[in-house]
């Protein structure tokens, strides 16, 4: 934060900076974890300068660090407005909102510190990663566009225009993006990924097949990428690697709720916990949660006896459920591989909130479900719809799989559960359009 005098004086400091020393031995120790040093330090620098913006943005960082939020914001304010004119104060405030879910201030202050330093390409890059996270891939294009025509080599720019170009649909535009990271460097993984993928949205199969075959030669022994090699072929794999599923939901953790609940007009939550209060009015259930993600699901729950636990294959998203403190235990694990493992008669609910849109297969899922119910437990779980004359198993251009609930029925009543229930509903909104869907519960008599 205070390397570089460039970015942290304002216009008005002299070249002479004696307290730059200082102000880094400082951000040694709050990076250290040595904040009891990193205080004291701070505070008899501030009697020299008190006005000096990087003491407060120092004094950020040490608030987050010792879990201080409205503190760390507050300086931050403080810092951008004793230097007005400086960009980096408003970026830093719009990355630290951006942390901490509030995404419309954040946006506010990464447009505020884009109009005081519209030429530098950096500052537009992060300041676009801010506008993603708010939702506004728009917005970010704009930037991330700037930016290009100012630093026109840099692969992470472009990379990123070619993921918010995927986005909102510009796939011929997303090719040409991608066509120009692969041509840069042929090794490039991730963005021959990319351009597979755009390339099946195009229908251009037979290149995505010639993007998959270099993949899977270049790593024989990836997952994803024989994963994407099927898909690539026509073939509807059975489940997705989890190694995928884990890094698509790190990387949503910081956004989930708010992408899931507003961006996508996510309900489900709400109707299982619905579902379950009806089924169980007083409360006391013993729950497994599967692919519980940040505890939506919990969240919408009256807590009362009971043993609740939580499994998710994303750490990220396991932090921010753990917050809540309302599970007894959470898991990191394949949801599969914990329902194996798992004690029989253990739980009274087993829910599944749009988890198995990301499973695939259900045929090994199901038995173990019924085997970790308690006899008169019930289980809840939300699918997408595959449409009428689809094979049991469909793997949609959103990557997520579809089900058909006369599939999954009988593979309830295969495994002993009975008094089963379709409920059909819209399992959450994309581009305007409302993914049709169903809940199916079930219960174990016996």
């Amino acid at each position: 934060m205070v390397d570089n005098p460039s970015d942290t004086r304002s216009a008005d400091m002299t070249t002479t900076d004696p307290i730059l020393p200082r102000l880094q031995a400082i951000e040694q120790l709050i990076v250290a974890g040595r904040l009891a040093d990193a205080g004291p330090a701070l505070d008899d620098v501030a009697r020299q300068a008190p006005n000096d913006p990087r003491i407060h943005l120092l004094g950020a960082h040490l608030a987050e660090w010792a879990g201080r939020v409205d503190d760390a914001i507050h300086h931050t304010r403080r810092a951008a407005a004793l230097s007005p004119q400086w960009a980096f104060p408003r970026a830093e405030l719009a990355t630290l909102l951006n942390r901490h879910q509030q995404t419309a201030a954040a946006l506010e202050a990464a447009e505020k510190a884009v109009s005081l330093a519209p030429q530098d390409p950096d500052l537009l890059y992060r300041m676009a990663e801010v506008a993603r996270q708010a939702l506004n891939p728009r917005m970010a294009l704009q930037w991330l566009e700037r930016a290009a025509t100012l630093d026109p080599q840099n692969a992470d720019v472009r990379r990123m225009m070619a993921r918010d170009l995927t986005q909102l649909g510009a796939h011929p535009e997303a090719m040409q993006t991608y066509d120009w990271l692969v041509t840069r460097d042929p090794l490039d993984a991730e963005a021959r990924l990319g351009r597979l993928k755009v390339a099946l949205e195009l229908g251009d199969r037979e290149f995505a097949q010639s993007d998959a075959r270099v993949l899977v030669a270049q790593h024989p022994q990836d997952p994803i990428y024989a994963f994407w090699d099927r898909v690539a072929s026509g073939a509807v794999p059975p489940r997705q690697p989890a190694a995928m599923t884990r890094a698509l939901f790190d990387s949503y953790a910081p956004v989930f709720d708010q992408h899931l609940v507003e961006g996508l007009q996510y309900r489900v939550p709400e109707r299982v916990a619905a579902l379950m209060t009806e089924r169980h009015p007083d409360h006391a259930v013993d729950l497994l949660d599967l692919g519980c993600g940040t505890g939506l699901l919990a969240r919408r729950l009256k807590r009362g006896a009971g043993h609740w636990v939580g499994v998710d294959l994303s750490p990220r998203m396991l932090e921010r459920a753990a917050k809540l403190q309302r599970y007894n235990e959470l898991h990191q694990s394949d949801l599969l591989a914990f329902l194996k493992k798992s004690p029989a008669q253990r739980y009274s609910v087993v829910a599944a909130c749009d988890v198995f849109i990301y499973a695939g297969d259900l045929t090994e899922v199901v038995p173990e479900v019924a085997r970790n119910l308690k006899v008169g437990g019930h289980f809840i779980v939300s699918c997408e719809s595959a449409r009428p004359g689809e094979p049991n198993l469909v793997l949609r251009p959103s990557h997520r799989y579809a089900h058909q609930a006369s599939h999954l029925t009988a593979l309830c009543t295969a495994a002993g559960l009975t008094d089963v229930r379709v409920e059909n509903t819209t399992i959450r909104v994309e581009d305007d359009q409302p993914i049709a869907g169903f809940l199916l519960i079930a219960r174990k008599t016996h």
